[in-house]
């Protein structure tokens, strides 16, 4: 079986038209909220592509919903809470249905609707995402594809701690359960090339560039608590994409 890190951009390019496990990582900080969210109750959380989006499937066709999530790292005006993860483990969200958007992370999640099988990952739970994508893979025996959310906006942008994420995962399915890693790449090399080095992933996520931005914006909680590893043993999944009133959105339950 083979593992590979690849960018939503590069996904999209892939010539095979085939079914893949995904594994989607926004480290900072959406799958990690997404995660916590799981773990602290809600019951179902419905991702859109934007706060415009998320407001009317809450006026039109969810009005019980909790409306979470960010633009540009601050929380959208109208909403409950922003994108917050550290808040969403002190708080108890049993049977709670959530409305969820945030600036690159639903996006990607929203871009892979072709896909069947598609698992939040993050540092929060990166042994049981592993373990899980592992038994689909056996299961369904099929390629595991890792997705570092990155930037939405711009293919070249490197965002460091969706791709430690994403290379930790890769590295541990290689090394643990015999998968070939095929990935490539310019991102894929850096990554490996830093990890070497030596020094802790919260070292170097705390001190990356969105690490310092949001510490400047004042989530350097955020920070903190997105770097604990293996902290959550949920692995949300995606269970359906839907459409109504002409919005597109996916449904974790």
């Amino acid at each position: 079986m083979s593992a590979r890190v690849i960018t939503p951009f590069s996904f999209h390019k892939l010539r095979q038209k085939k079914q893949f496990i995904s594994i989607v990582i926004d480290t900072f900080r959406a799958t990690s909220s997404i995660v916590t969210l799981m773990h602290s109750g809600a019951s179902k959380i419905r991702i859109t592509n934007n706060g415009n989006d998320a407001k009317l499937l809450k006026k039109n066709r969810y009005p019980n919903s909790l409306l979470i999530g960010e633009a540009k790292s601050i929380m959208i005006e109208g909403f409950e809470y922003g994108n917050t993860p550290s808040v969403f483990f002190e708080k108890i969200f049993k049977d709670k249905e959530i409305i969820f958007t945030s600036s690159s992370g639903a996006k990607s999640v929203l871009s892979l609707k072709a896909q069947n099988h598609i698992l939040i990952g993050s540092l929060l739970n990166l042994s049981s995402v592993i373990s899980e994508g592992f038994k689909l893979a056996q299961s369904e025996d099929c390629e595991i594809l890792i997705i570092p959310s990155g930037s939405a906006w711009d293919e070249t942008s490197y965002v460091i701690e969706d791709w430690i994420t994403g290379v930790l995962i890769a590295n541990t399915l290689s090394a643990e359960h015999g998968f070939n890693d095929i990935s490539e790449g310019d991102f894929y090399a850096k990554t490996q090339k830093i990890l070497k080095m030596g020094h802790t992933i919260e070292c170097l996520l705390k001190n990356s560039p969105n690490g310092k931005v949001l510490k400047k914006l004042g989530f350097e909680a955020d920070v903190d608590f997105a770097t604990r590893l293996n902290l959550i043993s949920k692995v949300p999944k995606i269970k359906e994409f839907r459409e109504m009133d002409g919005i597109s959105f996916c449904v974790i339950s």
